[in-house]
């Protein structure tokens, strides 16, 4: 497997291990859609998993291959700015 998937799926998979512990907390499954990963600060729900994993990999993508670095993809994933460090990184790392 490319080196590149294996570090998005991990990324991801922690994303929704953090914003809703594995899907346990999705808002939207209330509504029979999917989000899970705090996308769009689960404004949006989508129609399968798949669907928002997906969208939320391809985030993953553009920004890494922009040039940023881990600690700063996850901070700014969660608060809008890249850092170097902060606190949803660090719960990241306890994954």
């Amino acid at each position: 497997m490319d080196n590149l998937l294996i570090l998005v799926l991990t990324i991801v998979t922690g994303i929704y291990q953090l914003e809703s512990s594995g899907g346990k907390f999705d808002s939207c499954l209330k509504k029979g859609l999917f989000n899970g990963y705090g996308y769009a600060s689960n404004k949006i729900c989508f129609k399968t998993h798949a669907e928002a994993q997906g969208v939320v990999a391809s985030w993953v993508i553009r920004n890494y291959l922009a040039g940023l670095t881990i600690p700063q993809l996850l901070c700014k994933y969660q608060s809008g700015k890249p850092g170097r460090d902060c606190e949803y990184y660090r719960k990241y790392q306890t994954l």
